[in-house]
């Protein structure tokens, strides 16, 4: 055991911060010594009175106050005036949405825009999702040009919440194709996937729709360069341009590079008709939400450049107002006076953004604390125009018209009720991991009497410790977890390791169910480093066992604890039930082997917390390895940094959907902070186990609007399928999004089958909820007419819903996909599904538009529809397919369709399927 120094590692901290800011001279280019590059603008410097006041806006994505502090060290440490110090006029802007939370970025960029508070995720809408317009609309009615830069996709939320109408900021097709209807004069970043032509979609994609508006598209920073006209489309990365760190400057352009560019065209176009220009650096934001202390200041820096370029502009044109501001706070940063930067969260906060400002208009904007509402409302009276007026419904009569139009409309049917699945109560525990420090806290004070109390105050039930004494002279001569359970009135199971003081040293198990069985297991030590172990016990939960282990890994040796976490994966991957390891793994999250060694077979509950409640935005940004894993800080207690500690569980183990559900509470108990995660048990809280089978019916609201969206129809009935089953003789109840927690809890209760027809989405909860209900012994029967999944589409796009695994299909696609065919494993056409079954669907002449799957490892092809001639339905892919994968079966073909089900052979065949799946 070796006792940390707090002071030391802040010292480190301090200096690692102060290289990052040296290194700032390295990776942001030094312009002229009073400031700024000289663009040389083609204009004079006197203010004409009969040209309309322009407005640059400069949005710092994430920038707080202390972020504006590190890039005015960066800049100082270049020997650099930062511009914005240079702006008479300073501020504080309130950054809350509506109903006073913490905004994102689409509600406060839609504050900015419209003068309205929103809900967050929405754009261009008021706080009842009413359309309102935007100053770049309103600007454009007006007769004035219009430009978005960013160095973030263009769709993305800033952006997009000055120019669209969506309420939901993750629809980025949509997004595209709605920012070419608004036609701003100029719109330069990224997000050229977003635009593009995808297999999957039926409607005209955003790039060919710019085409038809006249737009010139630019992708490199040569074409930029040459770009002479209006209206310009500038998609220089598929989503986002890279850091200023890492952007190479021969192929992407800077944010100041684009800001230039776009004052130079739409001044030379505006004439006395007036521009808008708004400017993103939406890096600060990313690298904050990174907790990434060097690009951070790095990307204020290029911010400021930019400013300083739309100043420079100003102050030789002389009637433009340059406002510089952020969306919100994000990271809680704080900097010291010797430069040390420290993160308090990785996400957004409610901290006051800063403003600064110059130009016509300014004194308006001199106040202490503004609301970002009121930046719009000041923006627009600067430029003569009205913002966030309720925009009415297209087409004739406006709501008049939209009324008729609803009285004309029949009522639709009352939705039939049908049986719903209810009734299968969870038991909930906590599971807690903490690194005790042998009682000694951040304070240097021994007190296990605190440790005691955290876990009372936090009401753990089953809890691991790390660093415990047993009967060292050091520790007073106390069996550390004897005292800790007495004192608490639990169990507890001792995992001693080696001698040290008089006594042993090791890891504890402290139970508030009773302990039924435990052995410590040594783990190896192949660099001869202090001995490591895994303490493993059987805990009785309420007539059920759980297995909890204890451990503490190496912390010297990256491949010792690399080969302690693989023997560790193995014992626990042999052992039946739920299980929980839970421990100071002394390694950090992604790209350590240590924890990749645990992940390939249980769950890292911080993630699975991360995707249920509190990153659901991040999750439609497609960007899980980045962002799920961080936070839970645990180490060390006054300014945690890095999560070391971890509760990694079994799937069948359910985190709770619930905020707080998995937690890091605050202690100077320990030089760690504890770990805490609530479970759902499944197969406990009173549940009589029955033999006869359930058969659930997913109704998927996911992926009805896909349809819609595509105006195809999926062709299911729920009705038919309900009736299906009925004369079957099996119990029937629908699944939606309401109750599918509960289908876990089933599984354990009951042989239960769940259908799930024509899958094209689903959201994030239902989709958890599937999975564990597999782990928990639940079958599922899966179709889907699956369009591929093309790298531009959003998780929950066509085949981007994470249950590919649980199915056994690798992916799927239309038929004539023709990239596809060499990497498609060819087959041949199967005779039966499964053993006396023959193949029951022959599919009609016009019906050829098959579907291909490629079957995972470990899956089992068990057929291909034939068509009607008896032949695969296109010679070089596999057909329409059957895959097998344990309990699941997956069929590329919607056999669950109304249909289908009309044809016998079909209903034979789903007969058949679920008499499979339930002897399995």
């Amino acid at each position: 055991m070796v006792f940390r120094n707090a002071l030391s590692r802040r010292s480190r901290l301090a200096l690692v911060a102060l290289a990052a800011v040296l290194l700032l001279g390295f990776i942001v280019p030094c312009t002229a010594q009073e400031g700024f590059q000289s663009w040389g603008w083609a204009l004079t410097s006197e203010s004409q009175p009969d040209r309309r006041t322009n407005v640059i806006l400069f949005i710092g994505d994430g920038m707080g106050l202390c972020h504006v502090q590190a890039g005015r060290l960066a800049a100082a440490a270049l020997g650099r005036t930062f511009a914005m110090d240079t702006m008479p006029v300073r501020s504080k802007v309130s950054t809350l949405s509506h109903n006073q939370s913490v905004t994102d970025s689409a509600a406060a960029a839609t504050a900015l825009s419209t003068g309205h508070k929103t809900i967050n995720r929405s754009l261009g809408v008021d706080s009842e999702l009413r359309p309102v317009t935007t100053i770049v609309e309103a600007v454009r009615d007006n007769g004035g040009l219009t430009g978005l830069v960013t160095n973030s996709a263009i769709t993305g939320g800033t952006p997009a919440g000055f120019a669209v109408h969506v309420m939901d900021r993750g629809s980025s097709r949509d997004i595209a194709r709605e920012l070419v209807k608004t036609r701003p004069s100029l719109m330069m970043g990224g997000g050229d996937s977003h635009f593009a032509p995808t297999l999957f979609e039926r409607k005209k994609p955003g790039i060919e729709l710019a085409a038809q508006a006249g737009y010139a598209v630019v992708r490199t920073i040569d074409e930029m360069k040459s770009a002479n006209a209006l209206p310009l489309l500038g998609l220089f990365s598929p989503i986002d341009l890279e850091f200023e760190m890492d952007r190479d400057p021969a192929s992407q352009p800077s944010l100041a590079q684009m800001t230039a560019k776009a004052i130079e065209l739409l001044s030379a176009n505006a004439g006395d008709r007036g521009f808008f220009l708004m400017v993103e650096n939406d890096l600060i934001d990313v690298s904050s939400h990174d907790n990434n202390a060097r690009r951070m200041p790095a990307e204020v820096a290029a911010l400021d450049e930019a400013v300083g370029v739309g100043l420079e502009f100003a102050r030789q044109n002389g009637d433009t107002l340059v406002i510089v501001t952020a969306d919100h706070e994000t990271g809680m940063v704080e900097i010291s006076p010797d430069g040390q930067i420290t993160f308090g969260s990785d996400g957004h906060s409610s901290r006051e953004a800063p403003l600064f400002a110059e130009g016509p208009g300014q004194e308006r904007l001199a106040l202490e604390l503004l609301d970002n509402t009121q930046i719009a409302t000041i923006m627009a009276d600067v430029m003569g125009v009205t913002v966030g007026e309720l925009i009415e419904p297209e087409g004739e009569g406006g709501e008049a018209g939209a009324a008729e139009a609803a009285e004309a409309t029949p009522a639709a049917p009352a939705a039939p009720q049908r049986a719903q699945l209810t009734g299968y109560a969870p038991k909930r525990i906590t599971a807690m991991t903490c690194n005790i420090h042998i009682g000694v806290g951040m304070d240097f004070e021994y007190n296990l009497d605190r440790i005691v109390q955290l876990i009372k105050d936090e009401g753990a039930d089953v809890i691991g410790l790390n660093e415990v004494d047993y009967e060292t002279t050091r520790s007073r001569g106390i069996n550390q977890a004897k005292y800790i359970a007495e004192k608490l009135g639990f169990y507890y199971a001792e995992g001693k390791i080696f001698r040290t003081s008089g006594g042993y040293f090791g890891n504890a198990v402290v139970s508030r169910y009773p302990i039924v069985s435990s052995e410590n297991h040594i783990l190896p030590n192949p660099m001869g480093n202090e001995l490591r172990a895994a303490l493993e016990c059987q805990i009785d939960i309420d007539g059920a066992i759980l297995n909890f282990f204890s451990t503490h890994l190496d912390v010297r040796d990256a491949d010792s604890r690399t080969a302690q976490a693989v023997q560790l994966a193995q014992l626990a991957s042999k052992l039946r039930g739920p299980t929980i390891i839970a421990g100071d793994f002394n390694a950090v999250p992604l790209l350590s082997t240590e924890t990749a060694a645990i992940m390939k077979q249980f769950n890292d509950t911080w993630q699975v917390y991360r995707v249920l409640v509190d990153s659901a935005e991040i999750a439609r940004e497609s960007v899980f390895t980045r962002d799920y894993a961080k936070g839970g800080n645990t180490i060390d207690a006054v300014s945690p940094n890095r999560r070391i500690d971890y509760v990694f569980a079994s799937h069948d183990l359910i985190v709770r959907p619930e905020v707080g559900a998995a937690r890091v509470p605050s202690t100077m108990a320990s030089d760690h902070l504890p770990y805490l995660v609530d479970f759902e048990m499944p197969w406990a809280g009173g549940q009589q186990k029955q033999d006869k089978a359930l058969i659930a019916v997913l109704d998927n609201p996911e992926s009805e609007q896909w349809f819609n969206e595509m105006r195809w129809t999926d062709g299911h009935d729920i009705d038919e399928i309900f009736g299906v089953i009925g004369s079957m003789g099996y119990e029937c109840v629908e699944v939606g999004p309401a109750n599918a927690r509960e289908l876990p809890y089933a599984a354990a209760s009951r042989p239960t089958v769940l259908l799930i027809p024509n899958l094209r989405r689903i959201d994030y909860r239902t989709q958890q909820a599937v999975r564990e209900f597999v782990h928990s012994g639940g079958r599922v029967l899966a179709t889907s007419q699956s369009s591929l999944k093309t790298p531009d589409e959003q998780l929950s796009g066509a085949f981007g819903f994470g249950l590919a695994d649980v199915f056994g299909v690798e992916f799927a696609g239309w038929l004539g996909v023709t990239p596809l065919h060499d990497a498609i494993a060819q087959i041949s056409a199967g005779e039966a599904i499964w053993a006396d079954v023959p193949n029951p669907l022959v599919l009609e002449p016009e019906d050829r538009q098959g579907v291909i799957v490629r079957a995972r490892a470990g899956a089992q092809v068990l057929g291909v529809w034939s068509d009607s001639e008896g032949l695969i339905t296109h010679p070089s892919v596999v057909g329409p397919a059957v895959v097998l994968n344990g309990r699941s079966i997956y069929v590329a073909s919607d056999v669950l369709s109304w249909h289908a089900l009309q044809n016998e052979s079909a209903r034979t065949f789903l007969a058949n399927a679920i008499a499979c799946l339930l002897s399995k």
